[in-house]
């Protein structure tokens, strides 16, 4: 449940989500800014804490101290499309007025930010990146919606690596400290 104010000023706690309000384990060092159900079943706590795992398991390899998480996008396999400044294409339906970006085919990745709690100056953020994952049939169900996320350790089996780039599990790029202290 998003408790996003109308307005001009807005508080950082009103734009994330608290994974418990869906009976889902929280981590205070992972931070949601989509809603879980978005991308989980309310039934799929297990799932949930898998992604949060390799979160925790993969921010331990960006360096010391870098044990903080904020989660843009969970899992999802689309990405927006960018002009030759890089700028996310979008696109209006006249007939209705709104307005989207303009998305493509993608590997399945989670878009996150990466730094430290309760830093010098609050929460800080240095990296944006995506984790890529694939999903395992739970070798107990013949139903095709029963797996597991795991980290895709093999990244040769991603069918969309950016152009001209060796693929990856993992893609992160520093960025400015923009997400307030949430804490």
């Amino acid at each position: 449940m998003l408790r996003r104010r109308l307005g001009r000023e807005t508080n950082p706690d009103d734009l994330i989500f608290n994974p418990q309000a869906y009976n889902f384990k929280s981590d205070p060092n992972i931070v949601w800014l989509q809603d879980p159900l978005e991308c989980f079943r309310q039934d799929e706590a297990r799932q949930f804490e898998q992604v949060q795992q390799i979160i925790r398991e993969r921010l331990r390899g960006l360096g010391p101290g870098v044990d903080y998480a904020v989660v843009r996008a969970g899992p999802h396999d689309t990405q927006n499309e960018h002009d030759e400044l890089g700028t996310v294409v979008r696109w209006t339906n006249n007939r209705t007025g709104r307005t989207y970006n303009v998305t493509s085919d993608a590997d399945l990745h989670i878009t996150l930010y990466a730094g430290m709690k309760n830093g010098k100056r609050g929460d800080e953020l240095y990296f944006q990146g995506h984790i890529y994952l694939e999903k395992k049939q739970r070798p107990d169900s013949d139903d095709s919606g029963d797996f597991d996320y795991v980290y895709l350790a093999d990244p040769s089996t991603r069918l969309y690596p950016k152009p001209g780039e060796p693929p990856a599990s993992e893609e992160w790029h520093y960025t400015t400290n923009t997400f307030r202290k949430t804490s």
